[in-house]
């Protein structure tokens, strides 16, 4: 059994379809003029054989792989992290305690106190620190409240105002490491803790 397609078409789709039957297809010749005249104007490049193609992909390839290289070396050149030595021994942490509004130049002391702290770590030892401003909070709770004062706690003579965390074999290290520290010489207290490990 035959199927007629056209007899599934509405007469409108038949006419058309028709119609297409029709028309005139353009003479051979009129694809090769086309073809010349974009080569003329330069709108069409000589196709390339599939092995130039590999070459030409394989060079790309190789001067991106180059370039990466060349740019992460340059980007990675004198940005070397330096690497923290982690603490081997305990840490014990220095508690500066000064008058309240030293007389000498804070920006001096800092300077100073840096130096004396880079000595160590230069060494091989941990060691952190920060000067404390001299405004702050205190918290205590009574009776399930929690009551905040502005200010520092004081015992009439001195104020904290900075730490140190160091790393020493042990008390008798620790002292002599923060004996040296600059703090002494201008008259403050080191009040010396060990850290508990938790």
């Amino acid at each position: 059994m035959t199927h007629d397609r056209h007899n599934d078409l509405t007469p409108e789709e038949q006419r058309t379809f028709e119609a297409l039957s029709r028309r005139r297809i353009p003479p051979p010749h009129l694809e090769e003029s086309i073809m010349n005249e974009l080569a003329e104007r330069g709108l069409l490049t000589p196709s390339t054989s599939p092995r130039k193609r590999q070459l030409f992909q394989l060079a790309a390839a190789l001067a991106l792989l180059i370039l990466g290289g060349i740019t992460g070396y340059v980007v990675g050149t004198g940005r070397e992290q330096p690497v923290e030595p982690k603490p081997q021994n305990p840490l014990f942490v220095l508690l500066l305690h000064e008058t309240p509004n030293p007389t000498e130049n804070t920006a001096e002391l800092v300077s100073e106190y840096g130096q004396w702290a880079r000595g160590l770590y230069t060494g091989g030892r941990f060691v952190t620190g920060e000067k404390l401003r001299e405004t702050g909070r205190v918290l205590t709770k009574s009776n399930g409240q929690i009551a905040v004062t502005k200010g520092v706690r004081t015992n009439e003579t001195s104020i904290l105002g900075g730490y140190f965390i160091i790393e020493a074999k042990d008390y008798d290290d620790a002292v002599r490491i923060a004996s040296e520290c600059p703090h002494l010489k201008y008259g403050g207290t080191i009040e010396l803790r060990e850290i508990e490990p938790t």
